[in-house]
């Protein structure tokens, strides 16, 4: 009698992706960055681990499911949920990438939006809009620019003071910057930076310092508030992008389901 054998050829693959997923959690939690993008991946690779690893007996209860009534209802729920999340993740992709590409006019006032501080360093991630708004200030020598952010847990200084210190060591006029110290979320960012806008007559259109995926969000907000949004895109680190794209696609569900 003929020996069945497990079918290796899409086991090998899965556990790779697995372990790829592991190692996309590990790198930001081993710079202390947990959020639920990290722990999202890292859900999936266990469970996809687990299933490539013991897929005889996961098939099997499987099959067993499918031929009860409620197994069958419960995995085409699974399924059609599944489904409409990855149809979602790629349609607010297409999006994103729309919003991150968005030049702006040399009309626009600069607003460098926050991100975490350690201590009173600026974060890799904030760093990395600062060297965008820096690039972009040099490019633009009459430019204003707001910085905005207000001071969390575990920061020394607020997040607008400490971009506002960097940006000077680095060349650029304390003159051309404006706080706003008070924000604790993008939502505040916008709509505080938008006060100092009206107060100095800088108009109404902006264009937002961020990471490319938070661009979306930052302009929907934007828009809520009756500006005109466009890009100035950070460069984000390939090895914290899959943790914080996937926490911001949590982030616009929530802003479009809620507003």
């Amino acid at each position: 009698m003929r020996q069945k054998h497990s079918p290796l050829w899409w086991r090998i693959p899965l556990l790779i992706l697995a372990l790829f997923g592991l190692l996309l959690f590990l790198l930001p939690a081993s710079m202390g960055i947990v959020n639920v993008g990290n722990l999202t991946l890292l859900a999936l690779s266990l469970l996809m681990g687990l299933f490539a690893t013991f897929s005889e007996a996961a098939t099997r209860l499987l099959k067993r499911w499918w031929h009860t009534r409620a197994g069958k209802t419960l995995l085409s729920f699974l399924a059609a949920v599944a489904g409409i999340g990855i149809l979602s993740a790629g349609i607010l992709s297409g999006f994103m990438i729309s919003a991150a590409g968005r030049t702006p006019p040399e009309t626009a006032a600069v607003v460098v939006l926050g991100c975490k501080v350690n201590g009173d360093s600026p974060s890799l991630m904030l760093t990395k809009r600062l060297e965008a708004a820096k690039r972009y200030l040099e490019q633009y020598p009459d430019k204003v620019c707001i910085v905005s952010g207000g001071k969390g847990g575990g920061e020394a200084v607020s997040e607008a003071q400490a971009m506002k210190t960097w940006l000077v060591q680095n060349g650029i006029d304390e003159k051309r910057i404006l706080m706003e110290d008070e924000s604790s979320d993008t939502e505040e960012n916008i709509s505080f930076s938008k006060r100092l806008l009206m107060q100095n007559n800088l108009g109404t259109e902006v264009a937002i310092v961020t990471d490319g995926f938070h661009q979306l969000r930052a302009s929907l907000i934007a828009r809520e508030q009756f500006l005109t949004p466009y890009s100035i895109p950070a460069d984000t680190p390939w090895y914290v992008f899959p943790t914080y794209y996937i926490r911001e696609l949590y982030a616009l569900a929530e802003q479009i389901v809620l507003h």
